[in-house]
């Protein structure tokens, strides 16, 4: 554990006003209710990637906490194929599945063979991966000719008790699974920077969404947040 002190700008009483990195679980507790969570990192100015293009050179000591304590206490990670290609991420933690969604099929060639990891496409891209990297059957769960459905893959997840999903991005997905409807909380990190370049959180319109915020705190700087989707009747 770090060093890192978060003071509780918004939040329940019972946290303490300033918190350890070991009260970020308590902080980020998942409810007891099916629960898509998103997690994002963003610069002041909106930009969801550093001057190299990746998200990854956004982040910082206090973005990273709380990275690796959502997804330590989570059961699912969702995140686009190309995204997962550009990060270079690698096998989920202990206990949990990495639903890697793609429409083509391609599966980063690094995770393609590791047990928890599963690709959600459709029919076209199924075929497409059966004929690529060795996957099996039971890895690849399809969802129509072609388009994949958020709502699809959320209801396969909760139905095989996979009930705190965290999603991940991109940017584009994330888009899809809001304008869906499938996205219950909404965590973003804000450092303190300014990057410019017109790379932003939604690239694509979701509705008019609105949020109560539920969390916030600051270290350094940084501001992290967590906010509850309401749903409108």
């Amino acid at each position: 554990m770090s060093d890192l002190v978060f003071r509780r700008l918004i939040g329940p009483d019972s946290l303490p006003e300033a918190l350890a990195e070991a009260d970020l679980p308590r902080a980020y507790a998942w409810p007891a209710t099916p629960t898509v969570r998103v997690n994002f990192l963003a610069s002041l100015d909106g930009s969801v990637v550093g001057a190299d293009g990746l998200s990854g050179s956004l982040g910082n000591e206090a973005d990273h906490a709380v990275f690796f304590a959502l997804r330590r206490s989570c059961d699912a990670i969702v995140v686009g194929a190309g995204t997962a290609r550009a990060e270079g991420y690698g096998p989920p933690p202990a206990g949990a599945l990495l639903i890697l969604v793609s429409r083509s099929g391609r599966i980063p060639e690094q995770l393609a063979g590791h047990p928890s990891v599963i690709l959600a496409t459709g029919e076209a891209g199924a075929r497409r991966a059966r004929a690529g990297v060795p996957m099996g059957a039971e890895r690849i769960w399809t969802f129509g000719e072609d388009e994949v459905r958020a709502g699809a893959v959320r209801d396969r997840l909760v139905g095989e008790g996979r009930t705190r999903i965290l999603h991940e991005g991109g940017p584009r997905l994330l888009a899809d699974w809001l304008a869906a409807g499938c996205v219950d909380e909404f965590c973003l990190t804000r450092v303190p920077r300014l990057l410019g370049g017109g790379r932003g959180l939604l690239p694509e319109p979701v509705g008019d969404l609105r949020l109560r915020p539920e969390l916030l705190l600051e270290t350094g700087g940084t501001l992290l947040g967590r906010w509850i989707l309401l749903r409108q009747d």
